[in-house]
């Protein structure tokens, strides 16, 4: 596992360096494949000297990216190493959201093909993991219901099942999280 929460990039090296930074023999394909997996490698391209930028200070490193491309060029770092195992809290997990509503091009589904990826989320974001292939729903310290997605919803009457269909009724327009209502159902 990689921590990779929060969006620090190091000053002073290129924004090559800074993704590829704890990661040896890294090639410039490696580096590229991260950036367009986590969708920032346009927004590289198009600053003065591309990958080969040195990232500013701290304080002036908001002027190259947003925050959102800062956590995504993290999670890039993180990505690049090919952790077999990814856990992802809820603030982690909103920050993802937020980079995938914000116009990035973030493929969660590429991220977490051929990994183990375990999100430990508030109730509130939880029919936004519809592509999970297992849900675990824990109450008072145990597993009461454990599926894919489909499989809860059909349990009418199950913990999941009603969380989705209440966060359903609290959310009048499911477009912010690009997801139909069929995807969810």
């Amino acid at each position: 596992m990689v921590p990779w929460r929060g969006s620090r990039l190091i000053a002073g090296l290129t924004i090559f360096e800074n993704i590829s930074f704890g990661s040896t023999g890294v090639s410039f394909t490696e580096v590229r494949n991260a950036a367009t997996l986590v969708g920032v490698h346009e927004v590289i391209l198009q600053l003065p000297n591309g990958y080969q930028t040195v990232v500013p200070p701290s304080n002036a490193a908001h002027n190259l990216f947003s925050p959102a491309q800062l956590q995504a060029l993290s999670l890039a770092r993180v990505l690049l190493r090919n952790p077999g195992l990814l856990l992802i809290d809820t603030d982690t997990y909103v920050s993802l959201l937020e980079m995938t509503v914000g116009g990035l091009a973030l493929d969660l589904k590429s991220i977490c093909r051929g990994r183990t990826v375990i999100f430990v989320i508030r109730a509130s974001f939880v029919e936004s993991l519809y592509f999970a292939d297992v849900i675990s729903v824990i109450e008072d310290g145990r597993v009461v219901e454990r599926g894919p997605h489909h499989e809860l919803m059909e349990r009418v009457h199950g913990i999941y099942a009603q969380l989705v269909r209440s966060n359903m009724a609290r959310e009048a327009d499911l477009g912010d999280l690009n997801i139909s209502e069929e995807e969810i159902a």
